[in-house]
C-alpha cells in the first residue's frame, strides 16, 4: 500500500540509492521496483522483475540559484520520510531481530572506535539492496585481529544476559573460534547443534581478519596450504563435519575421523583445539600481512584478499542504518561473487542454515529446558576460567 502511493506520488524513491550530483542540472533519480523486495542499483538498468518508474525530477533544473537548491532538499526530506515509512516493511521477523543485533554492534563499535565491516553476503545485501538479501537468513561482519581482541575484552563484560556475546570462552560447549552475538530471547537451533547444551537464540557472526602472507606472492598453493592447516584443525572440532555420508572409498578413514571429532567434542576438548586455532589464526599480525583473510570463511582462494581492498571502510546504508563495508566494495564482491549485480537462479534463492527449533518469541532456554539459560553459561564459564 505504501508503495503503490508512493507510486501516485511520483514519488518511488523507497532506496537510499537515488542519484545526485554536485551540479544541479542533473538531478535524475530513477529506482527498479521487484516483485519481492526493492532493488536499486544503478541508471538505466532493468533488473528480472524490476520496472523502471519514470523520472521523478525533471532532467534539468531552471537556474534559479537558492530557491532551486531549496527545493530539492525538499525534495530530499520527502524521499527520507518515505524510506522511513518503508525501511522494516521489506524484512522478515528473523531478518528485524537480526537487524536489532547489528545496530547494537554497531553502536557498541562506535561507542569503542573499534573498526568492523559487513562481509560476504551482508555486504552484497547492503551495496544490491541497501539491505538484506531477500532469502538471506544472517549478518556476517569482520573485524581486524586488534579490535576483534579488543571488542571481544569489552563486550564480555556488557552482553552477559538478553544480549549475548558467545564466544568458545563464554559458552562451554561452544566451538567456534569466532563470536556470535545472539538473542538470549528467542530460539533457532542450529540442526548441526541440536546437541549441543549452548545459547541458541538468533544472532550475528563476528569473524576476526587475521593477516595470511607477509608480501605479494603469486604462489596461490602455499596460501591455499596455510588455511588447509587451519582448517584440518577445525574439522576436528565441529560436529557439523562429522554429520556426513561415509565415502566407499574413504571409509576407513572416514569412521576414523568421525569416531575422532566426536571423542574431542564430547570430551569437551574442542575448546583446547580451539585455543590452538586461534593462535595458529594469530601467526602473521593483520597491520604487518600482504594478504588477509577471515580463516573461518572457508578453503577457497576468493576468499584471500590484500589488505588494502578493506582500508578504511566506506560508508553505505543497510536498511538504514549507516554501516561500513570494505573500502574496495566492488573489487571484494567482484572477487567473491564475480558478476554480483546478477542475480541467482530461483532454485538457488534459499536460506543456507538448517533448523531443528525455530520460535521467535520464546527464549531457547525455555524452548527446550535441557538448554542453558545466559546466567548457567557464564557460572560455567566462570568455573571453567578457574
Amino acid at each position: 500500500e505504501v508503495v503503490s502511493s508512493l507510486n501516485t506520488l511520483n514519488l518511488g524513491s523507497v532506496s537510499y540509492w537515488y542519484y545526485t550530483t554536485t551540479s544541479l542540472e542533473k538531478y535524475n533519480p530513477r529506482v527498479y521496483l521487484g516483485t519481492t523486495q526493492v532493488i536499486a542499483s544503478g541508471w538505466n538498468r532493468d533488473y528480472q522483475q524490476g520496472i523502471t518508474l519514470p523520472e521523478i525530477w525533471p532532467e534539468k533544473t531552471s537556474q534559479k540559484g537558492e530557491a532551486n537548491y531549496e527545493l530539492i532538499f525538499l525534495f530530499k526530506c520527502i524521499i527520507k520520510f518515505a524510506i522511513i515509512l518503508l525501511v522494516g516493511k521489506s524484512m522478515n521477523e528473523l531478518q528485524r531481530i537480526e537487524f536489532d543485533l547489528l545496530k547494537i554492534f554497531v553502536a557498541f563499535c562506535e561507542k569503542h572506535n573499534l573498526k568492523y565491516y559487513l562481509s560476504d553476503g551482508s555486504t552484497l545485501g547492503a551495496i544490491r539492496h541497501q539491505g538484506f538479501i531477500p532469502w538471506d537468513d544472517d549478518i556476517d561482519v569482520c573485524m581486524p585481529r586488534k579490535d576483534y581482541d579488543r571488542f571481544i575484552e569489552l563486550a564480555s563484560k556488557e552482553f552477559t544476559g538478553d544480549v549475548f556475546l558467545q564466544t568458545y570462552k563464554s559458552d562451554k560447549y561452544y566451538t567456534y573460534a569466532f563470536a556470535k552475538l545472539r538473542n538470549s530471547n528467542t530460539t533457532y537451533v542450529e540442526t548441526y547443534f541440536k546437541h549441543s547444551k549452548i545459547n541458541h537464540g538468533v544472532w550475528i557472526d563476528i569473524f576476526p581478519l587475521d593477516g595470511l602472507m607477509y608480501k605479494d606472492t603469486s604462489k596461490r598453493t602455499l596460501i591455499k596450504y596455510r588455511l588447509k592447516r587451519i582448517w584440518l584443525y577445525v574439522y576436528l572440532c565441529y560436529p557439523r563435519s562429522a554429520i556426513k555420508r561415509v565415502r566407499p572409498l574413504f571409509f576407513y578413514i572416514d569412521i576414523f575421523y568421525n569416531l575422532f571429532m566426536y571423542l574431542f567434542y564430547f570430551l569437551n576438548a574442542c575448546s583446547i583445539m580451539t585455543k590452538h586455532i586461534e593462535k595458529k589464526m594469530k601467526k602473521i599480525p593483520y597491520d604487518e600481512a600482504h594478504f588477509v583473510t577471515n580463516y573461518l570463511a572457508g578453503i577457497s582462494t576468493r576468499k584471500i584478499f590484500t589488505k588494502d581492498i578493506f582500508g578504511e571502510g566506506k560508508k553505505v546504508l543497510f536498511e538504514g542504518l549507516e554501516v561500513v563495508v570494505p573500502e574496495k566494495y566492488d573489487e571484494y564482491l567482484k572477487i567473491l561473487y564475480g558478476d554480483y549485480m546478477k542475480f541467482p537462479p530461483k532454485e538457488k534463492q534459499v536460506s543456507k542454515h538448517k533448523t531443528s527449533g525455530f520460535d521467535l518469541n520464546t527464549p531457547y532456554y525455555i524452548f527446550n529446558k535441557r538448554y542453558p539459560s545466559p546466567e548457567k553459561l557464564l557460572k560455567k564459564a566462570k568455573r571453567k576460567a578457574k
